[in-house]
């Protein structure tokens, strides 16, 4: 789903967006198991992780991971992400909004909760991490589902889940 008011979320019709909107009251915001061919070794999840970050995160970081100066912070060489895994997972399970500083540049803009999989979540970080010159960490389904019942501080308030309406 891409962010409120991109070009890519401006392009969506109002049919394609009830659509979006039924299927995450329907209970997408879990997803469905991973099927039995999921990924476990760390190059499959890496894999798996690049597919995701083409086709959700690359419209905003960009498919180099430098992001959109002022706009939306980059992935890449990020001491944000590298900082903290544990925030970089919450990050992606109930998105982010305010500012934030990456590389010593601020950012204020929102980022919304995706309705991802467990290990969904898992892969793209481990991607991210294993990609544009960062730590190389590797995230399982386990800590992400951990994280999943710890929502980041009051401060750090997701996105609304009706931020598509």
């Amino acid at each position: 789903m891409p962010v409120a008011n991109s070009p890519e979320s401006l392009a969506l019709t109002d049919e394609e967006r009830r659509t979006i909107k039924n299927w995450v009251d329907d209970g997408a915001l879990r997803g469905v198991p991973p099927p039995p061919g999921a990924a476990k070794t760390k190059a499959e999840k890496i894999a798996a992780g690049r597919r995701l970050f083409t086709s959700i995160c690359a419209a905003c970081h960009q498919p180099t991971g430098l992001g959109r100066p002022n706009v939306f912070p980059p992935l890449a060489g990020s001491d944000y992400l590298n900082a903290n895994k544990d925030r970089a997972i919450q990050t992606v399970i109930f998105g982010r909004q305010g500012e934030v500083v990456v590389n010593g540049q601020k950012f204020n803009n929102s980022m919304p909760s995706f309705p991802l999989t467990d290990g969904d979540i898992a892969n793209v970080l481990t991607f991210v991490y294993n990609s544009f010159g960062n730590s190389g960490l590797e995230v399982t389904p386990e800590e992400v589902n951990a994280l999943r019942a710890h929502p980041p501080a009051p401060s750090k308030t997701p996105v609304p889940k009706n931020a598509f309406e």
